[in-house]
């Protein structure tokens, strides 16, 4: 193979462009029903509202029906309805391989060419044609030595490409013209290295462009294609073919076409080349237009409207900023659309090897989210799919082996409209569990997350978030197959406590809709009183809302958790207004009380705070600190509130040796109902406050020393309990915390008022 230097990018690079948005003019991924056939389809022409599809095929069959049912004889060439996809009369028999079809400017004449010696019983070597209006063989018989693979149309004249060294007797290296009314052999004989694959006639240029595996035409370097004067067969400049170079045993540029003025073109490397995917150029010059840099064999290609259509197995796109590959190796896709004008440019290229050059900085299209899933076949057991596109402005035509399209059974043709005729029910493509938002609760809120859905042909999808059926947000997103970013909402205005189903509806722009499974979650509640808490210093802070079958309870704060004994047990209902907070229950024995696991060290003034409810008058030990292991009821340091006989609460510390000091409350805490109890010690006197108001304060003499101990709740009782009452506290605590400092009268109200009970029961047979 030979290999001409490569151009530099003609442009800085810059970046790809961004997917497109399927416009009305770009067909859907609907496919509709279609004829289908038996075999591999090659090629394709549309003349009028007849699609003719030439290959390798012994039947068609009707949309819908199943291999080997409801058959009708066809011979590698057979037509049908492009608006109804129903399958005509035309039925030619053809004793070999259908590799080209064309049309002749008009419209009028079909032109077919391949490998075969017979069309309806009479000699046609390699190539024939057909009168479009009846159907009928025409007389037109140049004689072809060998396989005819490519076709173009300039006037009267025809032009072929293939295998073949003669042509009706005289020499014709793989390239050769007739003339269109009687057969006869021109005089345009340029030659070709190798096989030849792709012929077109640019509309705009006076130059016939091939494309094959050769590496030379008429012995001048033309790496797998080159553009020839369409009269004389001289070599023309070519400018794309110094930057793309497909040429060799494992190379070809296999397919060309051409609008007014851009050529476009595609094939496949193995080694030999250095391209895979679509370019356009100028069809005078050549000069590049565009690299549509996906990696992955490129059969086809069709230039309608605004879109380049092409058909292969690319399975690379990152380049032009589209699908990235996979490892190992898993998808394809068959069917592909870009942008007919440049905009972006190819970036560097991430995955190379010797197959694929960085063709970084040249101009580039971007890709439509246009993905239909094209099934491979088996047919020719090379695991392709579609060999071949065409179409009009509102119709485009797949033909090849493929034996489903977007999982239905349609086998070897299939076609595509534009919404006007499209029946627009390719919707979003993800349902069941992976559509399933992730719930987190934080903070009077619910976060839902929730990973984006794709759709074969739109790329702007519409999110609701359902809480039980309604719909409370709505937003737009973009995502494609390969690129599905994380989408969440916050739900700030549901109730507190209350259980809601939260779902997620995706929308297309057509209306096509799938939900996902429903999760259930209990709104939270509002934890400013928590919040307030640790913001006013807490060094200890335990909110006692560990679920039922618990035996610890972490430390929001300091990283002591207790460790509750037998007599303790949660998912109590906590006591805190708006807030799901469970509390814990202590029954009163001697195995009621929690503990930290680990030591603390208690030094100065020190705040205790937590929320009681309890119809016990027996009293017990509430919450406090004890020197060592928190057993000595006369250690000095320690500081116990508890209840006292009769139901009032006390706080109580100890200094060195005799000295203490205790205040009470003059009301009982009995009644049944949550009240808030902060204790405070400074250097110089004990507070008492009950529901937020200071109930009791004394003035101490003597210093409280700093010493390591344990806190805990529920007991033992130290200092020693009156006689006649108990150690052990029955009843109900909640959200319990330590502060290293007094607390004030302020933060005390604003405390009870941020967490003001959410209930008060009355004990009627105690009359409170």
């Amino acid at each position: 193979m030979m290999m001409a230097a490569v151009l530099a990018p003609p442009v800085a690079a810059v970046e790809p462009g961004p997917i497109h948005q399927r416009t009305r003019a770009t067909v859907t991924a609907d496919t509709l029903p279609t004829a289908q056939i038996n075999g591999v389809v090659w090629s394709q022409a549309v003349a009028d509202d007849v699609v003719y599809a030439g290959g390798e095929f012994t039947s068609v069959r009707p949309a819908g029906a199943q291999v080997g049912t409801s058959e009708s004889p066809r011979s590698n060439l057979m037509s049908y309805s492009l608006s109804s996809g129903v399958a005509t009369s035309f039925a030619p028999d053809i004793d070999g391989v259908v590799k080209v079809l064309a049309l002749s400017a008009d419209r009028s004449t079909l032109y077919v060419g391949g490998q075969f010696a017979h069309v309806n019983g009479l000699p046609r070597m390699g190539f024939a044609s057909f009168a479009v209006a009846t159907g009928e063989l025409t007389p037109l018989a140049p004689n072809v030595n060998a396989t005819v693979n490519a076709i173009a149309v300039r006037g009267r004249t025809v032009y072929l490409g293939g295998n073949f060294n003669r042509v009706n007797g005289l020499p014709r290296t793989r390239l050769a013209a007739v003339n269109a009314d009687n057969g006869a052999l021109t005089g345009w004989a340029p030659t070709a290295d190798a096989t030849v694959q792709a012929l077109v006639a640019p509309p705009g240029a006076r130059a016939i462009v091939a494309g094959g595996s050769f590496a030379r035409l008429n012995q001048a370097v033309a790496p797998g294609m080159g553009s020839l004067d369409a009269v004389t067969g001289e070599s023309r400049p070519w400018a794309v073919n110094q930057v793309v170079q497909n040429s060799g045993e494992n190379a070809a540029i296999l397919t060309l076409a051409a609008d007014h003025d851009t050529v476009y073109g595609g094939g496949y490397t193995f080694g030999d080349g250095n391209f895979e995917g679509v370019f356009a150029a100028d069809a005078v010059t050549g000069d590049v237009r565009w690299l549509q840099d996906c990696h992955g064999d490129t059969y086809d290609v069709v230039p309608i409207g605004d879109q380049v259509y092409s058909v292969g197995h690319a399975h690379f796109c990152s380049n032009i900023g589209g699908f990235p590959d996979t490892t190992p190796r898993t998808r394809w896709s068959r069917a592909l659309a870009v942008t007919k004008q440049p905009t972006g440019t190819v970036g560097t290229n991430t995955q190379r090897s010797s197959a694929y050059q960085d063709f970084a900085g040249h101009p580039a299209p971007s890709l439509y989210n246009w993905f239909p899933d094209v099934a491979s076949g088996t047919y020719t057991g090379l695991s392709q799919a579609a060999w071949s596109v065409t179409g009009t402005e509102r119709y485009l035509v797949l033909g090849g082996e493929f034996p489903r399209v977007n999982g239905r059974a349609q086998q070897g043709l299939a076609r595509f409209a534009v919404g006007d005729l499209a029946p627009n029910r390719q919707g979003p493509r993800v349902t069941a569990d992976p559509t399933t938002p992730t719930v987190s609760i934080g903070t009077n809120q619910v976060s839902l997350s929730w990973r984006a859905n794709w759709d074969r042909d739109d790329q702007e999808l519409r999110y609701q978030v359902l809480r039980n059926g309604a719909v409370i947000s709505a937003d737009t997103a973009t995502s494609h197959f390969w690129r599905r970013p994380a989408l969440g909402y916050v739900d700030r205005s549901g109730r507190p406590g209350a259980s809601y189903r939260y779902q997620i509806r995706v929308q297309d722009g057509d209306g096509n809709t799938v939900t996902s499974p429903a999760v259930v979650q209990t709104y939270p509640s509002d934890d400013s009183y928590a919040r307030r808490i640790r913001f006013d210093g807490a060094k200890h802070q335990w909110r006692l809302g560990s679920p039922s079958g618990s035996t610890s309870d972490p430390d929001g704060v300091g990283g002591l958790p207790l460790t509750a004994d037998s007599g303790v047990t949660f998912g109590a209902r906590g006591a805190l207004r708006a807030d799901a907070d469970s509390a814990a229950t202590f029954n009163g024995g001697s195995a009621a009380r929690a503990r930290t696991a680990s030591s603390a060290r208690a030094v100065g003034a020190v705040s205790v705070e937590g929320w009681v409810k309890t119809t016990s008058s027996d009293g017990g030990a509430l919450m406090g600190f004890g020197p060592g292991d928190g057993s000595d009821p006369d250690a000095a340091g320690l500081r116990q509130v508890r209840i006292e006989t009769g139901g009032q609460v006390s706080f109580s510390v100890r200094g060195s040796g005799a000295a203490s000091a205790m205040v009470t409350s003059p009301r009982t805490v009995a009644d049944g109902g949550w009240h808030a109890v902060v204790a405070v010690q400074t250097a110089t006197h004990l507070q008492l406050y009950l529901d937020g108001r200071l109930v009791a304060t004394r003035a101490m003499s003597f210093e409280v020393p700093a010493v390591t101990g344990r806190w805990g709740l529920g007991g033992p009782a130290a200092p020693a309990p009156p006689e006649g009452s108990v150690s052990h506290f029955a009843g109900t605590l909640d959200d319990v915390s330590v502060f290293p400092t007094a607390l004030t009268p302020a933060q005390a109200y604003e405390h009870h008022r941020l967490g003001s009970p959410r209930f008060r029961v009355i004990d009627v047979a105690r009359g409170g």
